[in-house]
């Protein structure tokens, strides 16, 4: 669906102001039919989840951010020995999670029960567990072998992403890992054509907070802003790579040292770090 960035921007400052976010998951499934899940192949980015995992001895898995469908996680649950999967706000989606189901079935020819309630989802050896804010969690010391996060980081303000990835420390084995896949890209330009996938970095951050809403929070970190805050945390980077490099636009805010990076303009990002043995 397109839709013009201003407009969708004004759409989502209603929806703050009305605490409306149930409209808003409402629409994203029945009108703009983003929540939808439909796939003819298995996802690269499930696949290199998948291929960190398999380097773990156990797989105990811990993803914050998981969404509507937790279609990775289905697909995920097939190595795992377990999955918590929580969220700040409780997103799961049933309806959403069987549609998942059917189309990895169909493309995996794997058996899938039919999961009508959350509970269900321990057919899958998995945990939904929301509200919860993962970087206040009480779960137990190093009670996880690894982290995931696709497309969560980058919705996420820096100060609290910074405790997050300590709490993460806490969680994790000496010796676990994250796996963190990133976007770079500015979301509005998903559904609006006529922008750049780097349109946003063209405003100062006092520019952008006008178009910046909690119900669709853009941090506009960079790649090396990542990597600074995984190595703050005291995590240590085993892989990383830039996925993609899109045109700047031309009125880029002219305050921005980090303009400089051959990285800026990357479009998405992976990470895999370690927790260092204690």
């Amino acid at each position: 669906m397109r839709l013009p960035w201003k407009l969708k921007s004004f759409a989502f400052s209603l929806i703050d102001v009305l605490h409306a976010d149930p409209l808003l998951s409402w629409l994203q499934k029945n009108v703009t039919r983003r929540s939808r899940i439909s796939f003819d192949r298995l996802s690269d980015d499930w696949k290199f989840h998948e291929a960190a995992l398999r380097l773990l001895p156990r797989r105990r898995v811990l993803e914050f951010g998981a969404g509507k469908s937790l279609v990775q996680n289905l697909y995920l649950s097939r190595i795992c020995e377990s999955q918590v999967v929580v969220d700040i706000n409780p997103m799961f989606d049933p309806e959403l999670a069987n549609e998942a189901a059917h189309w990895l079935k169909t493309l995996t020819g794997r058996p899938m029960p039919a999961i009508g309630c959350a509970s269900d989802l321990s057919n899958f050896n998995i945990t939904y567990v929301a509200p919860l804010d993962i970087a206040k969690s009480t779960l137990p010391d190093a009670s996880f072998d690894a982290c995931i996060s696709t497309n969560t980081m980058e919705h996420i303000p820096e100060p609290q992403l910074r405790a997050i990835l300590i709490e993460l420390r806490r969680l994790l084995v000496p010796g676990g890992m994250v796996s963190a896949i990133i976007d770079y890209s500015d979301h509005y330009s998903h559904t609006d054509p006529t922008i750049g996938r780097l349109n946003f970095l063209k405003f100062t951050d006092r520019q952008f907070e006008r178009y910046n809403h909690r119900a669709h929070y853009q941090n506009r970190l960079r790649h090396k802003d990542y990597a600074g805050l995984f190595r703050s945390a005291g995590f240590e980077i085993e892989h990383q790579e830039v996925l993609g490099l899109a045109e700047l636009p031309e009125a880029i805010a002219s305050d921005d040292p980090r303009r400089r990076d051959p990285d800026f303009a990357g479009t998405a990002g992976r990470f895999i770090a370690r927790n260092p043995a204690r």
